[in-house]
């Protein structure tokens, strides 16, 4: 340093700026871009650049990483060139990928091929699809490579990637065909190479009756170049050996062809022979001059040959053409009518008669016709005499047979037959339905029988023992009827019955009817007379009858005797006819015709028109009848004839239809004459028919049941008994009963009969002894004074005690006021009865026990009956009271045992009545000092016997009676109560003051409250002659009691 010095620093502002790029891969390798001059690659440049500093730079594009294939294009910079640098920054250049697209082909003109951005896509096209040069053909198949699709312009491709895209072709070449025959060839055609040629040559090809058949060509086994095909072809001629008139019936051999020395035979169900045959093969033909039917009566016969000869058959060599030969054949129809009646009767005669006929197309010759075992006979029909049976003709032909068996019921089926030399045969069947007249008859036996009745009525058992009220025990009642009867007045009637089953009518000549051995029967033949016609389908009935000794079987015979005849009946044509031919027109014709002794032909003359003799055309008639069937032949004198066929109405008169020679036809009538029906009478026939005369059971019945009623409803009612007898039953059921004691039940059956009204009757009676014991009031009266309560009750009544307790009361009564024990038993006794009276009960006077031998009940009453048997037992007390009084028993029965009712009846009292006071009412109850009397104790008694027990409840039921004024209670002489009564009341002054009346116990009140210094009062019983004076004290009552005699 020498000076001081100034040093000063200059500084430029400088900015950071980077060149860089987008989208371009690793793949690229070369010069990017170009910085000032200088060569950056993908990495791309930064550096340091003052400010205001200018900087050119530039990019590549397009940066190619394969030819044709992958390559970057430029597609924007976001900065221009040249940069002034104001700021630091970054200059970036993006960068497209593009691939390339291929597109191959050999033929047509390819498109689409080009650079495609990434991702874009594209089409491989061609122009035609199809070149075709010198016979040779390529075909567009489709794209392959990166492209598919088959149409000219390919499927979309993506391009993502470098893409090839290929047309594929076929190479086609043409072929053409031809032959050596003018035969219509298959077409070009284009195939492909390597391929085989696919036209196909027709064959065999038919013309104007002549085949041509293939036999190779010379095609190579595929197609490498343009080629002609030539094929080979062999000729045959069409050889058909046909038939007509032949249906589809015929069978059998028709024709032989012989074709190179081998005979085919051909049946008519094999159809005609139609073949082909090569040029130069052998033939020959022969036809069948008849031919059979499947259907019997037909049959075919050659009539012509037609075609290129008219033989029946021909050789022809080596043929060298067409052949065409038809035999022609006529048909043969046979038919037979076998005609007869429809019914006959037995013993009658048929005569059959056959229309054979040729309804086919040519003459059958050699006609046979047969019936079984019957001459037939020809009667007609041959117009032209030439013994064949030509299409319009019809033959007549007859048999009889007869006189018809009964065996032949009930009908007589044959079948008759015709036959010709041409093989057809035809059957026709006829059934006669045989008949007999229906004989009949009936034998009524008629008689009189009439009956005596009984009737008999028991009941099992008819004695029964009941121990107890509930108990019942079933008894079964048997009603038994039966009758005793008397037969008279014998008789036979009936019926006898003729009936016609047949269709036709039948003649009766006779009729007679015996009663074995020799009683002849009147017959009510009304208004019939002989000889009677009986109709078809109907009945004659008639009655009769014959009175006969006794009941003797019999036979009775009717004979029924009836004419036969020759069936069917026939037209008789002899006489004079105008017949009336309609041809456009109507032409009158004059006839006069004989039949002939078979009744069947005729012949006869004529001429027209009608009203002759002198005609302009004469006529010779032949003919024949078949029952209603007419056929003739007229023939005219130059030689024309007219056939005509036609029927016999009812009335004789005809019409029918008429065909001549010359093949005119139309209608005929007959306008004057008539046929006459002609009946032949032959024999005579007897039928017959039997009853057995058999008595059996009478017609006439007097008192032939009766009616049978009970008195018991649940008996027969109504019930109808018819003979011989019957035993009617029911059962009853019997009880229960109640009370002891014999009880009976009766019942009566009764009958009434039918007719007479005759009556009879039959009772029974079952004996139910009811045994058991009851205890009863002293006049055996079964008590019980308290209803409402279960169980007897009796009462006890108690009065006020005066004047020793009048507060409190003394057992004044009972009601009942004295009882009964009573015992029914009934059985076999061999041990003595035990008894036991309950206390206080005590027995009552001197002889308590009475033993009788029976009982009687009425009611709620029982009363000894019978016997009185006590001195046959031995009477025992077992307990007493010290004062003469017991209370139980025991009683035996007299050595040897006792068997039978027995009924025992024991006096009782309660033993405390009047003597028992100072009791207290507690409730209902009555307690004292040393006894309580309970109200409702039960007191039961009990005895028995044997095996035997049985016992008898009763309970107190204690009343207590007391009020101010006065009371008392009215008893008989036993102490019993007595209701009823009518008690007086006075008062001190003599004056009535009250009338009262004792209740049920005895009991009487009248309330009376007494004010006053102690008054005499007076009580009556005025319908006992009864008073008590008492005195009565005020506010008090008095006790006054009566005991009436």
């Amino acid at each position: 340093m020498d000076s001081a010095k100034t040093v000063t620093a200059n500084y430029v502002t400088q900015f950071y700026v980077t060149f860089a790029q987008s989208g371009v891969g690793t793949d690229f390798t070369g010069t990017v871009m170009t910085v000032g001059g200088t060569n950056y690659d993908r990495g791309g440049h930064s550096d340091w650049y003052d400010e205001g500093a200018s900087i050119i730079f530039s990019y590549a594009s397009p940066l190619v990483v394969t030819d044709n294939a992958k390559r970057y294009v430029l597609s924007s910079i976001d900065a221009l060139s040249p940069l002034t640098v104001l700021s630091s920054r970054t200059v970036t250049g993006s960068y497209n990928t593009q691939y390339y697209l291929t597109v191959n082909s050999a033929y047509d003109t390819p498109g689409g091929d080009g650079w495609y951005d990434s991702g874009d896509t594209a089409y491989a096209t061609l122009a035609v699809g199809e070149v075709i040069s010198d016979g040779t053909k390529y075909v567009f198949t489709g794209w392959s490579g990166d492209a598919s699709g088959s149409s000219l312009t390919s499927d979309l491709i993506t391009m993502d990637d470098p893409k090839t895209a290929t047309a594929d072709w076929d190479t086609y070449y043409l072929v053409h065909y031809a032959a050596n025959v003018p035969v219509t060839v298959p077409g070009d055609e284009w195939v492909k190479s390597g391929q085989p040629a696919t036209g196909t040559f027709p064959s065999p090809v038919f013309s104007d009756g002549i085949k041509y058949v293939f036999v190779s060509d010379d095609r190579p086994t595929t197609i490498t170049a343009p080629t002609t095909i030539t094929a080979t072809y062999d000729t045959y001629y069409r050889v058909k050996i046909d038939w007509t008139g032949l249906g589809a019936d015929a069978s059998g051999k028709v024709a032989t062809i012989t074709v190179g020395g081998a005979p085919i035979v051909k049946n008519a169900g094999d159809g005609y022979y139609e073949e082909y045959l090569k040029a130069g093969t052998t033939l020959s033909y022969s036809f069948e001059p008849t031919v059979s039917s499947s259907i019997s009566y037909k049959a075919y016969k050659l009539v012509s040959v037609t075609g290129t000869f008219t033989d029946a058959s021909h050789d022809f060599g080596a043929i060298s053409g067409p052949i065409s030969e038809t035999g022609n054949y006529g048909s043969i129809i046979l038919s037979i009518t076998k005609k007869a009646p429809s019914a006959v009767f037995v013993g009658d005669t048929i005569r059959y008669i056959y229309e054979v006929t040729n309804t086919g197309t040519t003459s059958a010759t050699g006609i046979t016709v047969s019936d079984g075992s019957l001459t037939v006979t020809f009667v007609g029909g041959d117009v032209n005499g030439n013994n064949a049976l030509d299409p319009r003709e019809t033959w007549v032909y007859t048999a009889t047979y007869g006189p018809v068996p009964a065996s032949d019921k009930p009908s007589i089926t044959n079948t008759a037959e015709v036959s010709c030399n041409e093989g057809a045969v035809a059957y026709d069947t006829a059934t006669v339905e045989v008949y007999e007249l229906e004989v009949s008859k009936t034998a009524e036996t008629l008689f009189t029988r009439t009956y005596d009745w009984t009737i008999s009525k028991t009941a099992d058992p008819s004695l029964l023992i009941l121990s107890s009220g509930t108990d019942t025990q079933t008894v079964k009642y048997s009603i038994a009827l039966s009758a005793t009867y008397t037969d008279s007045h014998w008789k036979v009637t009936g019926t006898i019955t003729i009936h016609n089953p047949a269709p036709i009518a039948a003649v009766i000549t006779d009729i007679t009817d015996i009663v074995s051995p020799d009683i002849a029967a009147t017959i009510n033949f009304g208004s019939v007379t002989f000889p009677y016609t009986l109709g078809a389908g109907e009945t004659l009935t008639l009655t009769y009858s014959a009175d006969l000794p006794n009941a003797d079987e019999r036979t009775n015979t009717v004979t029924v005797t009836m004419q036969n005849y020759e069936r069917p009946f026939l037209w008789d044509l002899t006489g004079d006819w105008v017949i009336r031919v309609h041809y456009g027109g109507t032409y009158d014709h004059d006839f006069s015709l004989t039949m002939a002794s078979d009744g069947l032909a005729f012949t006869g003359t004529g001429g027209y028109p009608a009203s002759g003799p002198s005609y302009s055309i004469t006529e010779t008639i032949t003919g024949v009848t078949a029952v209603d069937d007419v056929f003739w032949h007229s023939l005219y004198d130059n030689g024309y004839f007219w056939d005509a066929k036609g029927t016999i109405a009812s009335d004789g008169t005809m019409s029918g239809t008429w065909t001549s020679s010359t093949e005119q036809f139309g209608t005929w009538e007959s306008i004057s004459g008539k046929a006459k029906l002609v009946t032949t009478e032959t024999t005579t026939s007897d039928l017959t028919a039997t009853a057995d005369v058999v008595f059996g059971e009478p017609t006439t019945e007097i008192d032939e049941c009766v009616t049978v009623t009970d008195t018991y409803l649940g008996g027969p009612q109504g019930v109808t008994v018819k003979y011989p007898r019957d035993t009617l039953t029911y059962d009853r059921d019997i009880g229960p009963y109640a009370n002891i004691g014999i009880y009976t039940v009766k019942n009566t059956a009764s009958f009434v009969t039918c007719d007479t009204g005759t009556t009879g009757s039959d009772d029974c009676t079952v004996t139910v002894y009811r045994i058991g014991s009851a205890v009863t009031t002293s006049s055996f009266y079964l008590f019980d004074y308290d209803t409402a309560t279960d169980g007897r009750q009796f009462k006890l009544i108690y009065t006020l005690d005066v004047p020793t307790n009048p507060n409190l009361y003394r057992l004044t009564a009972s009601n009942p006021g004295q009882f009964y024990y009573n015992i029914f038993y009934y059985g076999e006794v061999l041990t003595p009865f035990t008894i036991t009276i309950p206390i206080p009960f005590v027995t009552q006077g001197a002889n308590p026990v009475h033993i009788y031998d029976s009982i009687s009940t009425s009611g709620d009453y029982l009363l000894p009956a019978g016997n009185d048997i006590t001195y046959l037992f031995t009477i025992t007390p077992t307990y007493s009271d010290g004062d003469g009084k017991f209370t139980g028993f025991t009683i035996a029965p007299p050595s040897g045992g006792y068997s039978g009712p027995v009924y025992i009846t024991i006096h009782l009292d309660y033993g405390c009545k009047k003597t028992l006071g100072g009791l207290e009412k507690s409730g209902n109850d009555a307690r004292g000092s040393t006894v309580n009397i309970y109200d409702l104790t039960g007191y039961t008694f009990s005895v028995s016997v044997e095996s035997w027990t049985d016992f008898d409840t009763v309970q107190n039921r204690n009343v207590f009676k007391s009020d101010p004024g006065f009371t008392g209670i009215v008893t008989d002489s036993e102490g019993a109560p007595v209701a009823g009564v009518k008690v007086q009341i006075y008062g001190p002054d003599g004056k009535l003051l009250a009338t009262v009346y004792t209740d049920k116990d005895g009991w009487y009140f009248y309330n009376y409250k007494y004010t006053g210094k102690a008054a005499t009062f007076t009580i009556k019983l005025p319908e006992y002659n009864l008073k008590q004076s008492v005195t009565l004290k005020a506010n008090s009552f008095v006790v006054v009691n009566f005991t009436i005699p």
